[in-house]
């Protein structure tokens, strides 16, 4: 029945196994398998822990328990019965392997490379093994090592997805996109049903500027419904694991039909909040073609978009609008999709995001009159976003840029453990931390600088849509939206890039800050 993709009955008739036979640990770890690729994960873990229990080979069903318990990110828990079934069968190289990946997505990254050395001693030729190795490598830094283990993987499987997939993310690393888009198009003619090497292709495009193949692929930013059938290798799942789930809703999508004149249309928050500061200029766009548009963003930025030009009502996403308010709804990160946009037709206009007047009042006392040019810095980002550690920066790199010429403004609302003793010892920041409640607080804060530095997080969107001038530091690859080998943002007229030379090194990028920082300081009484 599953082979004939009659997925109901098969269900209906593993449960009457179940019913005759309670003890049957083959009929419990069957329908497991089932509710796992019909995507009822839940149940699955439920059924395959009683499999482990009545199985008569509980390491294979321990195994079996820790990829269910992975792909629900309890990885803890999964770690646990990877053990378990090392305990009863040392040599499973299967168990080894996977609770490698268990240890990765614990952050317990030394343990897991070493563990992998003893996954491949017991399967050298697991191509599996090898393709999650080097993305272990790609997280640690180690890219030329990466590239290695994935060549290796590509190798011993030619026909597997997975490693042409990872294989591409770390040849776009190394500064080879032409390379990676071949990497993912081999991946795209072997799995055409798996979302995530349209969405890298489309990664590369945007960052190259070839918006209109870039916009189409990114909607593949959401897996598949039958992907959970046909994708086993955990790199895969992870790597979209980042992308937001779709708004549960039964109201159609919009993405881009016309005409709108009369309709409501729904514009609901997707991804970080720098993606929705930036993306939420559209808004205007669509309301200029008739609609009533309802926003839902994330609370920390409901008041800042409090009266944003083209938007009638707006909510929190946690306490979203009722599907009977809205005709139509679409994406923030769709519109540029929907609107057809080009490089240049970006629809550029600052500011589009002003201050709430209560915040600015609030906040103007508190900093006092200006005596000397005012700058605002952010240094890092939110630390359970996957390009982490290649954005943010310790604050003790940034104390070199702090001349006393200048008042020195902290934008950052959360220090980080391993900055807060630089963070005391410096007497020319002003540092607010949860005194800044929203990001209308941190906006009124922006607002009264005469120049924001930050790295690639959410204050620089909000300083360019605030039309202040910002300088924005970037990895060696940086996200698509800044595009490639240019030192302006065609987003942000306001912006200015600085961009490493070579993957890792911030030397240079400082280097060239604070030369530019001096000649700033030194005209800016000229102004």
């Amino acid at each position: 029945l599953v082979a004939l993709e009659r997925l109901d009955e098969a269900e209906a008739s593993l449960r009457a196994a179940i019913a005759l036979r309670p003890d049957h640990a083959i009929a419990h770890a069957n329908l497991a398998a089932l509710l796992r690729r019909c995507g009822q994960l839940d149940a699955a873990i439920e059924v395959q822990a009683r499999a482990v229990a009545l199985s008569a080979d509980p390491a294979a069903a321990c195994v079996a328990f820790g990829d269910m318990l992975c792909l629900a990110r309890r990885h803890a828990e999964a770690l646990d019965s990877y053990d378990r079934a090392i305990a009863l069968r040392p040599e499973d190289g299967v168990a080894h392997g996977n609770r490698v990946l268990a240890l990765q997505m614990l952050g317990r990254t030394d343990e897991a490379l070493a563990a992998f050395d003893r996954a491949l001693a017991l399967r050298p030729d697991a191509a599996d093994a090898h393709t999650n190795r080097g993305l272990l490598l790609r997280a640690l830094g180690r890219t030329d090592e990466a590239r290695a283990s994935l060549t290796t993987a590509v190798a011993l499987a030619p026909d597997s997805a997975a490693a042409h997939v990872n294989l591409g993310l770390v040849q776009r690393d190394l500064g080879a996109p032409e390379e990676a888009l071949a990497s993912y198009a081999r991946a795209i003619a072997l799995a055409p049903g798996i979302a995530l090497p349209q969405w890298n292709t489309a990664l590369v495009l945007l960052a190259q500027g070839r918006f209109e193949d870039g916009w189409r692929l990114y909607e593949r930013r959401w897996r598949d419904a039958s992907q959970p059938q046909t994708v086993t290798d955990f790199s895969l799942i992870w790597q979209l694991s980042g992308v937001d789930p779709q708004r549960r809703t039964a109201r159609p999508a919009w993405r881009g039909e016309r005409p709108l004149g009369g309709r409501r249309v729904l514009l609901w928050r997707e991804q970080g909040f720098g993606d929705q500061i930036q993306f939420v200029r559209y808004a205007a766009m669509v309301a200029a073609e008739g609609a009533r548009v309802l926003l839902e963003v994330d609370r920390p930025l409901l008041r800042l978009m409090q009266g944003l030009e083209g938007v009638a009502e707006i909510a929190a996403a946690d306490a979203p609008f009722p599907d009977d308010a809205f005709d139509v709804q679409c994406p923030l990160m769709s519109l540029p999709f929907a609107f057809g946009t080009r490089l240049s037709t970006i629809p550029a206009g600052v500011p589009y995001l002003r201050v709430p007047d209560a915040a600015m009042a609030a906040w103007r006392p508190v900093l006092g009159a200006a005596r000397r040019p005012r700058i605002g810095i952010a240094w890092s980002g939110h630390p359970g976003h996957a390009e982490d550690a290649r954005r943010s920066l310790a604050l003790a790199r940034l104390v070199p840029l702090l001349d006393p010429r200048a008042e020195w403004i902290s934008l950052q609302r959360d220090v980080r453990a391993s900055d807060r003793a630089t963070l005391s010892a410096l007497g020319n920041l002003r540092h607010f931390g949860e005194a800044l409640g929203d990001f209308a607080d941190t906006a009124a804060l922006c607002a009264q600088c005469d120049l924001v530095i930050a790295v690639d997080t959410s204050v620089a969107h909000l300083a360019g849509a605030l039309a202040r001038p910002v300088w924005i530091l970037l990895p060696w690859i940086a996200e698509w939206r800044w595009l490639a080998d240019r030192a302006d943002s065609p987003w942000y007229p306001t912006a200015r890039l600085y961009r490493q030379d070579r993957a890792g090194e911030w030397d240079g990028v400082l280097a060239r800050v604070g030369g530019d920082l001096r000649a700033w300081l030194g005209s800016f009484g000229s102004r």
